[in-house]
């Protein structure tokens, strides 16, 4: 009879695919009987128990293919947040993690000082404060546990995500009985079977799966992409298998991206693509050609089958008719102009913002990260943010310096946050991950040491070999000696 050790032995050898398994079950399960939630809930709290802070991100990046299943991903990210806090709580008081005064001060002085400001208490967003100040936990929670953050498992948690997160939204067009209920019940999904994968806001069919939106999906969509380039340029011991991964990668990713028309993807991809050749030219010179050939092989063939859609998303260029810079930002401009009209209000808005808890002064938000930190936080907060990275940078014992490929995820997500408000809990992690890429060793490092344990290794058998043959040469001499002298 199995033991509780051994059934937890069991649990800790299977526990990616166990957990992925039940949660992936019990989040379509539940859009067809919305009380199966609450069971996926307990569930949630209970794995994120047993993952540390890396696991949780690993998690995290794969249920972000599944954001549009309200509100289980905001849930289980507060949840894995509270769990986290109470862990580094604990590892304190048993001195098993170091305590950052500088940035722990500073990040909960902007949470307590940003927290306290409001201007209309009846114009108070619950969520909009909770989603900063998880961010400014996540950030620190994720320095003080960033030996625990593995971007490759991150990003390959992301791309199983992808896969499952087509299967499952295939599955519904394939089961009759699903369609009929998702169709006629209200609750989790209000929307109808073909709005729960594809949206009709502002043109039809437009790519978004399980995600909240299309736009969600074109970002993660960049962001995987981003992290193929990421690991071409950083990572070594590279073997055939792992091209072929990042290939696949590259052409779903790819594919997704342009099926949802959006403008966002088609310009940020010729902006990376561009960027990214140069890249691989300063690193690997004259090797760099068996990375650019191929890249550019694949965005040929992707242009060439997807050219009508392509055409179809520069259409949107020309969509409301206007100046060029609301062409471009498909009418934001105009959003942008009532938030800086708030924001220079009065001194004191300008400098110490609206507050953490206000709300979206339009439901939509500001759909720019720039001007919501600065909606939010005002001009001495936003320095603040910024003086605390610099000062996480600082206290990082990371032997690199600043590289143009650690900012590679920073660069795509500042561009992104031009016209989209991605300071959401659902893209916090990509910037929580950007941060961390500039502060923590490259991923090769682990995979380094160990080939080159490996190597060394294998020098010292070598050594080894050579030196018992010497030995038993010598042997043979002084027998062969011996024999004469008889």
């Amino acid at each position: 009879m199995k033991t509780l050790k051994d059934i937890f032995g069991i649990y800790n050898k299977f526990k990616p695919a166990i957990i992925i398994g039940v949660c992936t079950l019990l989040l379509f399960l539940s859009t067809l009987w919305s009380p199966l939630i609450y069971v996926l809930y307990v569930f949630t709290f209970l794995f994120y128990l047993t993952c540390n802070f890396g696991e949780f991100l690993c998690f995290t990046m794969y249920f972000e293919m599944f954001s549009g299943i309200l509100p289980y991903f905001l849930i289980s990210v507060c949840i894995g947040f509270v769990i986290n806090i109470g862990r580094y709580i604990y590892d304190l008081v048993k001195k098993r993690v170091k305590f950052y005064l500088i940035p722990f001060v500073i990040t909960i002085a902007i949470i307590v000082i940003f927290s306290a400001i409001h201007y209309n208490v009846d114009n108070i967003g619950i969520e909009q404060g909770i989603l900063f100040i998880s961010l400014f936990i996540g950030v620190y929670l994720a320095f003080v546990y960033r030996k625990e953050i593995n971007f490759k498992k991150c990003f390959e948690y992301l791309s199983i995500g992808i896969i499952a997160s087509i299967f499952v939204s295939l599955l519904f067009y394939a089961i009759p009985s699903c369609k009929s209920l998702v169709d006629s019940r209200e609750g989790l999904t209000v929307m109808s079977l073909k709005n729960y994968i594809f949206t009709t806001d502002m043109i039809n069919n437009r790519l978004k799966l399980l995600t909240y939106h299309t736009n969600h999906l074109a970002m993660i969509c960049m962001f995987m992409i981003t992290y193929v380039i990421y690991a071409l340029l950083n990572f070594k011991n590279k073997n055939k298998f792992q091209y072929i991964y990042f290939a696949a990668i590259f052409v779903v990713s790819s594919v997704l991206g342009f099926l949802t028309l959006s403008k966002a993807f088609i310009v940020m991809f010729l902006i990376l693509m561009l960027y990214s050749l140069i890249c691989f030219v300063i690193r690997f010179k004259k090797k760099s050609i068996y990375f650019i050939v191929p890249i550019l092989i694949l965005c040929v063939i992707l242009g060439v089958i997807f050219k009508n859609k392509i055409v179809e998303t520069l259409k949107r260029f020309s969509l409301y008719g206007g100046s060029f810079l609301d062409d471009l930002t498909s009418g934001r401009t105009t959003i942008w102009k009532k938030y800086f009209e708030s924001i220079g209000s009065s001194f004191a808005k300008l400098a110490f913002g609206h507050g953490l808890f206000n709300q979206n002064i339009v439901p939509i938000g500001s759909h720019n990260i720039f001007i919501e930190l600065l909606y939010r936080l005002g001009i001495v907060g936003v320095i603040a943010f910024i003086a605390l990275i610099v000062f996480y940078y600082l206290a990082s014992d990371r032997k690199i310096h600043f590289t143009y490929r650690n900012c590679l995820l920073l660069m795509v997500f500042l561009i992104f946050g031009l016209e989209e408000m991605i300071l959401s809990e659902r893209f916090i992690f990509f910037l929580i991950l950007a941060i961390m890429m500039l502060v923590k060793e490259e991923e090769d490092s682990t995979e380094t040491i160990e080939a080159n344990n490996i190597e060394n290794d294998k020098n010292i058998t070598e050594e080894n070999e050579k030196i018992n043959a010497n030995e038993n040469v010598n042997l043979l001499k002084q027998k062969l000696l011996n024999r004469i002298e008889l």
